[in-house]
């Protein structure tokens, strides 16, 4: 035997012997005289449910009924397995101190909280029980009971002792109370305030009649935390009586309701009808459990009510389609991309042949006219060489003057063949400075009246000015020449008759101790507007001009003008404003060495290549070239027909 300490001892129908104690229930079998022990098993649910043994008994079915100090199990011999009971399942208390039988079968428990008839419903597992408990007020001489304080008389009459006595009883003359309670609702509140009968609350009111009469009504969203008291009118033994409620559509069940307060709370509900639900239930269970209703609707606020819903919906679809409309426009609009860009690719593609065939046929058409200036520049050279001999030979001052003027005719038309070969080169980068020493005051001041008969023409008052008579440096005679009848030319073209023209020279000092000259041709012409002056140096850019100037230009002059500047190491600059005139300046160094040959877009190191010039750049210079050369030819009463 595991039980040192006996506390319960009970001999069977088949004369074995059970004890029990505090380490569970020792069995000592008759027919072989071995014992077989029971115990509680925490990992398995149908073991005993404790080991604290206050009493063993058995009923007609055969079942061994063990109380215990935490609840009740019940084992069949057959399945050698126990059934459990608890408080939870219905019994007064978990301290079971005393097992009897009545002459029914229907087993008797004394309990520390009264006492218990447990009646077997289903005789095979899983067993099905009813309870019903008795306390004081059932006459008990108290709640608490004794251990192993309960007899059966030969009558069939039961006995259990208490702190109080004990209580004698025929068990068969005890009957449930079979009269239903009749139910009612006694107060309805609203955020914990009673509302009476025709009590306006926010405006409407809640209840037009008492609540025991109300069997529906109807709540705001804001009026959604409200409090439902009932009760039974069961005046024999209230306090027996079972209270069960259910808000069918928020409660998934009954919910056993507090004897001593007998209400339900709600709180937050949402809008919806909803039906309230009140049973009572004796605690013999001898009657089916009837019940009253309250419907209760819940009005739902704007945002959730059915227009609301309505609305959403309308708003969903018109989402809907406008992602469907704005998808399609987007594919339309990816269709017309991808439609553009191909006909753009095809567009360029056709640009590109087109501009190849066109530059090829310009480059025929400019080598032609490049072999016809030479051919111009030979016979130009053979006029002008006669005339300086006839010059130096003649005295005569009017023979001298008409001479003048066919040698400064002959120069400025000899410029311009000049001019149409130095583009030639400037496309092929071969420009190049040729520098020599000479007075670059003196040459510029001739080349500036060179321009007197063209001033006294046009009444343009054409004046020069140096702040030096002379300075030696050595320049590009050639180039310098060419940048003077360029801005002089521009200046006389876009002058007025009756303005002013003036070339005017200085040398000015840089910060690093170096000097420089300046030269600074001003006119009172017709000006350039401010967002086309960094573009005059472009080649073949032509601004507009008034319509009484037939004369416009071909637009390579002062983009040949800047490059020889700068090939001379210097700086040019335009000031101008529309109706007022122009102001450029040309900033040269007087310390270029002399016959230093500087070539224009050289490479900086051996290797390097000249950057490719673009078809489309090449084609438009081509086609602005060409229209210099017609403009060029007519000058010279020459025409050509390809």
């Amino acid at each position: 035997m595991r039980c040192l300490y006996v506390s319960a001892l009970f001999e069977d129908r088949k004369g074995n012997i059970w004890v029990g104690g505090y380490f569970g229930i020792d069995v000592i079998l008759k027919n072989t005289g071995r014992f077989i022990h029971y115990s509680i098993n925490k990992d398995d649910p149908n073991s005993l449910i404790s080991n604290t043994i206050n009493c063993i008994n058995q009923d007609r079915h055969g079942l061994i009924w063990i109380a215990t100090r935490y609840g009740l199990s019940i084992l069949n011999p057959e399945t050698n397995k126990f059934t459990s009971l608890t408080k939870r399942n219905g019994l007064p208390d978990n301290a079971i101190l005393q097992i009897l039988e009545d002459s029914k079968g229907r087993m008797w428990f004394s309990t520390a909280n009264g006492l218990s008839r447990v009646t077997l419903i289903a005789q095979k597992a899983p067993y099905a029980f009813r309870f019903e408990n008795f306390d004081e007020t059932d006459g008990l001489q108290g709640r608490e009971f004794n251990d192993q304080a309960g007899l059966k008389t030969r009558k069939g009459e039961l006995i259990f002792g208490g702190g109080h006595g004990f209580n004698i009883f025929d068990p068969l003359a005890i009957h449930a109370n079979t009269n239903k309670p009749k139910l009612t609702f006694t107060d309805f509140l609203l955020y914990n305030k009673s509302i009476k009968a025709n009590e306006e609350v926010n405006g409407h009111v809640v209840l037009s009649k008492a609540i025991s009469a109300t069997r529906e009504l109807t709540l705001t969203h804001s009026e959604n935390v409200f409090t439902i008291e009932f009760a039974a009118l069961n005046f024999f033994n209230p306090n027996k009586v079972k209270h069960q409620y259910m808000l069918e559509g928020f409660d998934k069940d009954w919910i056993d309701a507090d004897n001593a307060t007998r209400k339900a709370t709600y709180t937050n509900l949402d809008g919806g009808d909803y039906t309230f639900k009140v049973r009572a239930v004796s605690q013999e269970g001898r009657w089916d459990p009837d019940y009253i209703t309250l419907k209760i609707k819940v009005l739902p606020p704007f945002w959730k009510s059915t227009m609301a819903y309505f609305i959403y919906i309308l708003l969903l679809f018109g989402i809907l389609f406008l992602m469907r409309r704005r998808g399609i426009q987007k594919i339309r609009r990816q269709f017309e991309i991808e439609k553009e860009k191909r006909e753009a690719k095809l567009l360029i593609e056709n640009e590109r042949q087109e501009a190849r065939r066109m530059h090829e046929l310009d480059m025929m058409k400019i080598k032609f006219f490049t072999n016809v200036s030479h051919e111009f520049r030979t016979p130009l050279s053979l006029i002008m060489a006669p005339v300086d001999k006839i010059l130096k030979q003649t005295e005569a001052e009017e023979q001298r003057n008409q001479l003048q003027l066919i040698n400064r005719n002959a120069k400025r038309l000899l410029n311009m063949v000049n001019q149409l070969l130095d583009f030639r080169k400037m496309e092929v980068q071969e420009l190049r400075l040729h520098a020599r020493s000479g007075d670059i005051i003196s040459f510029i001041k001739e080349m500036a009246y060179s321009f007197s008969d063209v001033a006294e023409k046009k009444h343009i008052r054409l004046v020069f000015d140096s702040e030096i008579q002379n300075l030696i440096i050595n320049f590009d005679h050639d180039k310098i020449e060419r940048i003077i009848f360029n801005l002089l030319s521009n200046a006389f073209k876009f002058t007025p008759d009756g303005g002013h023209i003036s070339v005017l020279l200085a040398i000015l000092e840089k910060d690093s101790g170096k000097q420089q000259l300046e030269i600074k041709v001003i006119d009172t012409g017709i000006g350039i507007p401010l967002d086309k002056q960094d573009r005059i140096f472009e080649r073949f850019f032509q601004n507009e001009v008034p319509g009484s100037m037939v004369n416009q230009g071909s637009g390579i002059g002062l983009s040949i003008t800047k490059e020889f500047v700068k090939l001379h190491n210097g700086e040019i600059s335009v000031q101008s404003e529309p109706g007022q005139g122009s102001y450029f300046t040309i900033f040269l160094p007087v310390d270029l060495v002399t016959d230093e040959e500087v070539s224009i877009n050289e490479p900086d190191f051996p290797g390097q290549r000249y950057p490719k010039i673009p078809i489309g750049y090449r084609w438009e210079a081509a086609i602005q070239l060409r229209s210099f050369l017609f403009y060029w030819l007519k000058t010279m009463r020459i025409f050509v027909f390809i």
